[in-house]
């Protein structure tokens, strides 16, 4: 019989909440919100239940430290009460994280909703219906769980359609799509034209989102500024420092004396800047995690070739063996990043050539045969097969899913299902393919604006860390070749003051790992916008970085003594 210890405290838990009924609507609200549901009584037993599993696992670990690894005992007394408190209070702040996280979601994809309303108000479709097509469709799987909850009020509770999305437009985390449904219940419970008020909420959408977004740019590009203005300061002042040292005939040790605690507040803030700009990317790319991890090992073992030889000529073999993977894995990206581009500007303009097609009375699948012989880029290909399948008697259902599975972009394949909506829902009338191609073109030019805006914060910020790398990493170095110049240049007899640099291996690994792992994060934070990613390439870079430390030099011997 599986034990539940969170049962246990459930008598205790409801005598609590019964009394506080604040409390417990607002804990159900988050509940809700988080996608979470359970009771708030049976949420709160649960934590109890964690907190007691983690205190007796504590506990058993003391006993056995104490009497059998002693040395490890007083780290394990300092660490229970932290650990203790991080388990309440992430259990206790889980359903916020996850409702900002869903929030997040569902607001990217209300624009893409918000497209296909002003689609079916352009229809006959009853809305119950179209939402569960929407949701069959998987073009919005973040609201689908939302959307779930509305079909459910019809069919189990008995609310009309105005009263369900209501209700449930009070519990989405995320407020543009709920003044979205609010707004479009009013439109349409007043008689008011709901296809004029779709649209120009998802303009109102868009261009809110372009300010905000520029808003923050602009921020970002400030603080940055300030930070490489700071840092630029810091480094002049000591190279004049250690001038001035030269000049009287003291040398110290230059960059010895920056710790890893100034090294990190100056070079660190531009990373969680840099992740914000991964908010202004409307189409996000989809994940290759192969690919990915391939680009990061060999730019990973790049720089610890550099920072291995530090000033010493780099040997052949090694400089071949870490280049040749950066420039192949390097081009592939490219490519890849180039054919998603190049797709996604194809399928843009093909649906406007179709909807001017439509507008001249052509049927929906003699537009796409006839489209097929125009050169769209990268998405010709895919249109010739389409025209292909549709003169073979495939259904265009089948076509277009086809594509949605087949293409590399998050864009494309969002529109895809939008076009197969339109066909299907709206009969390819030309009203709602002008809605879908004027969303598609407005979306590309705003998220061109975004990208045109966030190269400025970009370049700032690898410049400010190619600066704190420089100035940690080589100014050892120089100061070794200007402590030889004086004592060469000493007359005889002449006692000189010059001293070695002062930074230990040890420091000088650190800084190697740090900077390493600054540019990683950098790196993933432009080209992959989310901490998630970056997160995951700078640990790679880590691990793969100690790995190469360890192994390096026995490869270099083994292949010098061949």
């Amino acid at each position: 019989m599986k034990l539940n210890i969170s049962r246990v405290f459930l008598p205790l838990v409801y005598s609590y909440l019964s009394s506080r009924p604040k409390l417990r609507v607002s804990l159900e609200s988050k509940l809700i919100r988080a996608g979470i549901f359970t009771s708030p009584e049976d949420y709160i037993a649960r934590i109890f239940a964690a907190l007691t599993t983690t205190v007796v696992a504590i506990v058993v670990l003391l006993v056995v430290t104490y009497f059998f690894i002693p040395f490890i005992f007083p780290y394990v007394v300092l660490l229970a009460s932290p650990i203790i408190a991080a388990v309440v209070l992430l259990y206790w702040y889980w359903p916020n994280i996850k409702a900002r996280s869903i929030a997040e979601a569902i607001t990217e994809e209300t624009p893409y909703f918000a497209v296909f309303l002003s689609i079916v108000s352009r229809t006959n479709t009853p809305l119950p219906l179209a939402l569960r097509y929407i949701k069959d469709q998987g073009l919005v799987q973040a609201i689908s769980s939302f959307i779930d909850l509305i079909l459910s009020r019809l069919l189990f509770f008995g609310k009309s359609i105005f009263e369900a999305i209501h209700e449930v437009a009070d519990i989405v985390p995320s407020r543009e799509y709920s003044d979205l449904m609010r707004g479009y219940v009013t439109s349409m419970m007043t008689g008011s034209d709901v296809a004029s008020y779709v649209d120009s909420a998802l303009r109102h959408m868009i261009e809110v989102k372009l300010t905000n977004i520029k808003a923050l740019v602009d921020t970002i590009v400030s603080a940055l500024t300030g930070l490489l203005t700071g840092i630029s300061l810091i480094f002049m002042f000591i190279v004049v420092q250690q001038v001035a040292q030269f000049m009287s005939g003291e040398i110290g040790a230059v960059g010895a004396e920056i710790s890893p605690i100034m090294f990190l507040l100056m070079a660190v803030l531009p990373i969680p800047l840099l992740f914000l700009l991964g908010r202004a990317f409307i189409a996000k790319p989809r994940r290759y995690p192969i690919l990915e991890a391939s680009l990061t090992i060999a730019v990973v073992a790049a720089l610890a070739v550099i920072h291995q030889v530090w000033l010493i000529q780099i040997p052949l073999f090694p400089y071949v063996a870490t280049l040749l993977p950066l420039l192949v894995f390097s081009t592939l990206y490219y490519r890849n990043y180039a054919r998603r581009k190049s797709l996604e500007k194809g399928f843009t303009e093909f649906l406007r050539d179709l909807t001017n097609m439509r507008r001249s009375g052509f049927p929906v699948e003699k537009c796409f045969v006839s489209l097929s012989a125009r050169n769209y880029g990268a998405f010709t290909s895919d249109l010739r097969r389409i025209a292909d399948q549709i003169q073979a008697g495939v259904p265009i259902r089948e076509i277009i899913a086809d594509l949605s599975k087949r293409t590399p972009s998050t864009f494309v394949h969002r529109l895809s299902h939008l076009l197969l909506a339109t066909i299907e829902l709206g009969g390819a009338s030309v009203e709602s393919l002008d809605t879908l191609s004027n969303f598609a073109i407005r979306m590309r030019e705003v998220e061109d604006e975004i990208r045109a805006k966030s190269r400025e914060p970009v370049v700032i910020a690898f410049i400010t860390v190619a600066v704190m790398a420089f100035l940690l990493s080589f100014m050892p170095a120089i100061s070794q070749l200007m402590m030889k110049t004086a004592t060469m240049g000493a007359t005889p007899g002449m006692e000189t003051t010059a001293t070695a640099p002062a930074a230990s291996p040890e420091y000088l690994d650190w800084v190697m790992v740090a900077s390493s792992v600054l540019l990683f994060i950098l790196a993933g934070a432009m080209y992959f916008g989310d901490i998630a990613a970056s997160s995951i390439i700078a640990s790679a870079g880590v691990i793969t970085l100690m790995m190469l430390k360890l192994l390096l030099p026995y490869v270099l011997e083994f292949f010098m003594g061949m």
